[in-house]
This record gives structure tokens, sequence and C-alpha cells, in this order.
């Protein structure tokens, strides 16, 4: 089930992926730009601005179409990684191929595309790994929690309610529903939900 602190957590990091590529893609702009070897097309910082903004949107689709932005990718790390360089590397092919088949050049010259890649790959992980480390901030403060109930009266219960009882994991347990053999004395029990 949704509930706002997702979809804010979603939010933000649609707008971090967009500030990461546009500051990477600036960057690498900047860096060959301040580079003594003249560029093959020169062009204004602000032309460069408008065609990387209408690349954008592009961009966040195809993230969303790799999963990035599903709860169930948010706490595996090396899968987003993964799915971030190859979501970062298909935009840098697709930008590369809007570049040969446009009449007028994107980029003022070849390797800012690939600089701009690494860069806003480099900046996507950065900024991710902060936004991931300010929520797990808040989780402990007891902000932005999903509260649940567990159903159940088993050892699987105990061993559900051992894992998901700390705050890092984005839970607040309010009780369980099922007989007291399996619940810790701390954790409220209930018969059935009517009484819950």
């Amino acid at each position: 089930m949704k509930n706002n602190t997702s979809l804010f957590y979603k939010f933000f990091l649609v707008i971090a992926d967009l500030t990461a590529l546009v500051a990477g893609f600036l960057a690498a702009f900047a860096i060959r730009a301040a580079s003594p070897v003249g560029v093959a097309h020169p062009m204004e910082v602000t032309t460069y601005l408008a065609v990387l903004l209408g690349l954008l949107p592009f961009w966040i689709l195809l993230f969303s179409m790799l999963g990035l932005y599903r709860t169930s990718i948010h706490e595996r790390r090396f899968a987003e990684i993964g799915r971030l360089f190859v979501g970062s590397f298909t935009g840098l092919l697709f930008v590369v191929f809007w570049d040969y088949m446009s009449l007028e050049t994107l980029f003022p010259a070849k390797l800012v595309p690939i600089y701009g890649f690494l860069i806003a790959f480099a900046l996507l992980v950065i900024i991710r790994t902060l936004i991931r480390t300010i929520r797990s901030g808040l989780f402990r403060l007891g902000i932005g929690l999903s509260h649940l109930v567990v159903v159940g009266n088993s050892p699987i219960t105990t061993e559900l309610l051992r894992s998901l009882s700390s705050r890092s994991s984005g839970y607040k347990i309010l009780g369980v529903v099922g007989y007291r053999k399996h619940v810790p004395k701390h954790v409220p029990a209930f018969k059935d939900f009517a009484s819950f």
C-alpha cells in the first residue's frame, strides 16, 4: 500500500535525478569549454541547456521503465546502481543517436556526452545515497514510518517481528493479531480483528 511518505520519496528521487543529469551535463560542457583546444561546434550554454532540458523527460521515463522509482528497488543498492548505469548509458546512446540524426549539432564536441554520462552517473549514485541516508535518519527519528499489523501465530511471526522491529526497517508495528504464544511481551496482541 502506498503512503504519502513513499510518494514524497519518489518525488524527491525524480527531482534528484533531474538535478544530477543537468549538473553532470553542464559540468561536462564547462570542462570542455575550459579546454584550450577549440571545439568543433561552438554553441551558447543557453542553447545547450535548452537541448538538455528537452531530453530530460525521456531520461526520466527511461529510469521509470527500468523500475528506479519502484519501492522494491529502493533497498537493493547494487541492483539500483546497475539500473542507474543501464539507464544512464541507454540515455547516452539515445542522445548520441539524436545528435547523429539531427540537422543541427546538440553538443559542442564529441567528448561532451561521454563526460556528461560519467559525471551524471557519479552524481546519480552520490545523490541517491545521500537521499537514502536522510530517509534512514528520519526513520530512526520515527518520521515517515509505515504502520503495520502482523497477522499470524507461528514461529515465523516472531521472526517477522524481530526483523521489522527496528525503525530502520521503515515500519512501526502496531500489534499482532494472534495468540500471545509467539508474540514478545512488548508487542500488543489481539485475538481477532474485532478486538483490535
